[in-house]
């Protein structure tokens, strides 16, 4: 049985808080790959870049990281390492999708894998019970949160967590919405 980690957001910037929790979820010996998903749109926030250009960014940040790690490039955003696959899935841009469900359902289809687990920050447990189909998403998957620093984690009753293997991993302090309000 493979199980794939889902690891969706804005990214809007990525930045290196983004880049240690990519790098966390790969070192996790349970997950057979990671599949990087940047939202098509997110209702809980205005995102700063447009679409076309975050397309870009994500995929130069992502093609990076695969480099430092020294993956084996299969195809156009694949790559193995240390036999997982690191897949950039720019289907949620390309068909606006704003719900994790429907990414969640549209992976399922593609039949990449057997089990599909969806990552998120600390800062966002709280705001899963708001999501669209959050009784779903909680009651047939489940999470993998990355800590995030100043962050409580306080989980929803009927939430279910696959807990990380955090060996040296700091927590950021950093997001996107920081770097876009200090550039303003």
């Amino acid at each position: 049985m493979s199980i794939f980690a889902v690891y969706g957001g804005s990214f809007d910037p990525p930045h290196n808080g983004h880049t240690n929790a990519l790098n966390l979820i790969m070192d996790q010996e349970f997950f057979d790959g990671v599949i990087v998903v940047p939202a098509g749109g997110n209702p809980f926030k205005e995102l700063v870049t447009l679409q076309s250009d975050r397309e870009k960014i994500v995929s130069k940040w992502v093609h990076g990281v695969a480099e430092e790690l020294g993956a084996e490039k299969i195809k156009t955003n694949h790559w193995i390492y240390n036999q997982k696959n690191l897949i950039l899935d720019l289907e949620s841009l390309h068909l606006n999708e704003i719900s994790i469900f429907q990414t969640i359902e549209r992976l399922n289809e593609c039949k990449l894998t057997d089990d599909l687990v969806i990552v998120i920050g600390s800062d966002l447990v709280e705001e899963v019970p708001k999501w669209q189909f959050a009784d779903r998403l909680m009651s047939d998957y489940c999470f993998t949160v990355i800590p995030r620093g100043g962050f409580q984690r306080v989980f929803p009753a009927n939430f279910r967590e696959l807990p990380l293997k955090l060996t040296n991993f700091e927590p950021s302090q950093i997001s996107s919405t920081i770097i876009n309000n200090k550039s303003l």
